[in-house]
């Protein structure tokens, strides 16, 4: 049975969610799911993804890695922040680090001081001066197939919560269907030679 929401302070709203902190209700959720399945462009795709996540959890910054062609490697597609430029650069081998762990178990992992996990990548943070504290990170899967590992990071107020956890896999989800989508678009409204 769902508990009701602790009262608190009401606290400014963002377009797509109504109160920030508080449970995310499933019309919010669907509202989200309709506009990211809505979007063709990969890029405008990929950035609102983070941003949601970002304000549904109340997070400093967020990444999507997206699984490269080989199976082997995880690439920055997005990353925001004061440092998102830098760490767009790096790209993560599927046996290391927090996101590589997602990837290979396709579970979530909460990591809420990542200097006492050793999978935590300390070249990301070195590379772009950016300094992470807490990570939240889930698998983006559709049916069997893993598209990538959606991050947040650094929670705002507090850690983050398994209501977080819940949120973003949800979120993680339909944004899996979503870039496969894109994917497939941009694929398909690419011109093709004529015959000759």
């Amino acid at each position: 049975m769902k508990k009701a929401p602790k009262k608190s302070k009401p606290r400014p709203s963002s377009p797509s969610v109504s109160a920030l902190g508080a449970p995310v209700s499933d019309i919010e959720i669907f509202k989200i799911a309709g506009r990211l399945c809505a979007a063709q462009d990969l890029d405008v795709l990929l950035k609102e993804i983070g941003r949601v996540a970002e304000a549904l959890t109340e997070a400093e910054a967020s990444s999507l890695l997206l699984l490269d062609e080989d199976g082997q490697h995880l690439h920055f597609k997005t990353a925001s922040g004061e440092k998102g430029q830098a760490v767009k650069r790096v790209t993560v081998p599927i046996d290391q680090g927090i996101a590589g762990w997602v990837a290979r178990q396709w579970k979530p992992l909460l990591v809420p001081d990542v200097s006492r996990d050793e999978r935590f990548l300390r070249k990301s943070d070195a590379e772009s001066g950016f300094v992470t504290r807490s990570v939240l990170a889930v698998p983006m899967v559709m049916g069997d197939q893993l598209v990538g590992v959606c991050e947040v990071i650094n929670k705002r107020v507090g850690d983050f919560s398994d209501q977080d956890r819940e949120t973003l896999q949800n979120l993680a989800n339909f944004a899996a269907v979503a870039i496969a989508n894109a994917q497939i678009g941009s694929t398909t409204s690419s011109p093709t030679p004529s015959p000759s």
